[in-house]
């Protein structure tokens, strides 16, 4: 009720006025009239006035106010009133700092959606890929389980293969262990043969030397007979020219020379019987001779053999060893392999996780962009004006305003300090025109969470891109955290801090920003972050 007459009389004009102020005094004026009480009258009148001036500047005044809270609340953000009227000054700026308040603060909000729809639609087509590679990572390691079950099952015959073999093997050695034996009793043999002729050898010298021996006898024989067949004829010849008295010796000469004829004649049989058995005793030293070489050639060669047999059994020995080896081997792989199938099973179980956990990431990308649409729709609902905020803000007092000094090359991390500078200038304007406590408050709490959600960006990033620094800007990350929050303590006091906590605030941009921010820009520029 009492709104709706405030609202009636908000919108009377002045005629209005004057006729209901005339009736309210009516009463008092016609009686001080009749009563001739003229300066009553006057002052009356002059009271009158006065009132009908003031109600009028106040109704002028409510109706702007009423005018922008009610196009404030239909959500135009750019509605002022001017600031004339030395009396309703402090209420048209309450008004009018209500309007850029949220003017500015829908106007951030605004930019903040529009970042964060930029980040959410690369978040979601990273999350696409992600998907995509994560199912490729999946069928690829399905695929290599199979392929390392293929690999168990080859390795396991070849550890069989190599257990037959190192079986053949130690019977190949055992045979050439028996071969080398039987190269070397054959070695034996055969210098006992080689011997043996030799010794023959020996035997048909000795027998070509009494040969030749017995063949100079049989010339000597062979001789005497001549001379003895000789003697004979001479005999029959002397014994022929002595008649009868030489007959008898006729008869015994040619008795001799018949002896010596035969002796001869044997001679020359024996003669040829030693011919001929020189010559078979040639033929047979040639032939001993023949296989006295055969016969070094075979102990040669079985000599060789023996080597080779020798050889073979070391080789053998090394291919056993080689397939122990690659039995070992086999095992040590059978092994590895079953700890890769393990390893795979879990690598299995970690990419279903990552396939459902990239889709979970996708869904929560989307519902970000779409929570984000639905801000970014909320939001304009609000009329605010660019030009009209950036000339707002220009006369805002301001602790330190951004200059290139504070930019140090990323993109992220600049509009991050951006918000933390618009935060702590947000918080030095509240202090400089004496705000309500709970305001203040509110401000540095923000101030206090932005920081450590700003740290804790730097600090992934650090992790990233394993910065060798990354403890020491940790300390002091939390050495600022500690420092900040004490300042917040003694606010909640109500302790008097405003300048020595700007004065903290703006060496701790400086010093902060441009110089330990910076140190890492190189770093992180070289790790592709921009």
């Amino acid at each position: 009720m009492f709104d709706s007459l405030a609202e009636k009389f908000s919108q009377f004009n002045p005629i209005q006025w004057i006729i209901v102020f005339s009736i309210l005094v009516s009463p008092a004026a016609l009686y001080l009239m009749f009563a001739q009480a003229w300066i009553g009258l006057l002052a009356l009148v002059l009271y009158h006035c006065l009132m009908l001036a003031m109600f009028y500047a106040l109704s002028q005044m409510l109706n702007q106010v009423r005018n922008a809270a009610r196009q404030l609340s239909e959500g135009d953000l750019t509605v002022r009133i001017p600031l004339q009227d030395p009396e309703a000054r402090s209420l048209s700026r309450t008004v009018n700092r209500i309007g850029e308040d949220i003017s500015r603060t829908v106007h951030a909000l605004g930019k903040s959606t529009a970042r964060l729809l930029d980040v959410a639609d690369t978040v979601q087509k990273d999350s696409e890929i992600s998907q995509a590679g994560a199912i490729g990572q999946k069928q690829d390691v399905d695929s290599a389980k199979t392929i390392i079950n293929q690999l168990s099952d080859i390795t396991q015959q070849v550890s069989e293969h190599c257990e037959s073999t190192a079986n053949l093997a130690n019977e190949a050695k055992r045979k050439a262990d028996q071969g080398s034996r039987d190269m070397v009793a054959l070695e034996e043999a055969l210098n006992s043969a080689n011997q043996h002729i030799d010794n023959s050898n020996e035997h048909f010298q000795s027998l070509m030397e009494e040969t030749t021996q017995i063949s100079q006898v049989m010339e000597t024989i062979s001789s005497i007979a001549d001379q003895t067949n000789l003697l004979a004829l001479n005999a029959a010849i002397e014994s022929a020219r002595a008649g009868e008295q030489g007959r008898g010796f006729a008869v015994v000469a040619d008795e001799v020379r018949t002896l010596a004829m035969r002796t001869q004649e044997a001679t020359e049989e024996i003669r040829d019987k030693i011919n001929n058995l020189q010559a078979k005793t040639d033929d047979v030293l040639e032939t001993m001779k023949e296989n006295k070489t055969s016969m070094d050639k075979s102990l040669a060669l079985a000599s060789t053999a023996e080597q080779s047999f020798k050889a073979l059994n070391l080789q053998i020995e090394e291919v056993r060893s080689y397939g122990q080896q690659i039995a070992r081997s086999s095992e040590t792989q059978l092994s590895q392999t079953h700890d890769l199938d393990n390893c795979l099973q879990q690598i299995t179980q970690e990419s279903d996780n990552n396939v459902q956990s990239t889709r979970e990431t996708l869904r929560a990308s989307i519902t970000v962009r779409n929570l984000s649409g639905e801000i970014d729709s909320l939001l304009h609902r609000f009329e605010t004006n660019q030009t009209q905020i950036q000339q707002e803000e220009s006369k805002r007092d301001k602790l330190m305003e951004w200059n290139e000094q504070l930019d140090i090359g990323l993109d992220e991390i600049n509009r991050q300090h951006q918000t933390l500078l618009h935060l702590i200038n947000e918080l030095y304007y509240l202090l400089k025109h004496n705000y309500g406590l709970s305001s203040i408050k509110r401000v540095v709490q923000g101030l206090i969470d932005y920081t450590a959600n700003h740290f804790k960006y730097e600090e992934t990033l650090f992790a990233q891109i394993g910065y060798e620094q990354t403890q020491e800007h940790i300390d002091k990350h939390a050495q600022l955290v500690d420092e900040v929050l004490a300042f917040q303590k003694r606010v909640e006091r109500g302790e008097d801090i405003g300048e020595e906590l700007m004065s903290f605030l703006k060496n701790w941009l400086s010093q902060h920003i441009m110089r330990e921010d910076k140190a890492y820009t190189d770093a992180f520029k070289q790790n592709g972050l921009n």
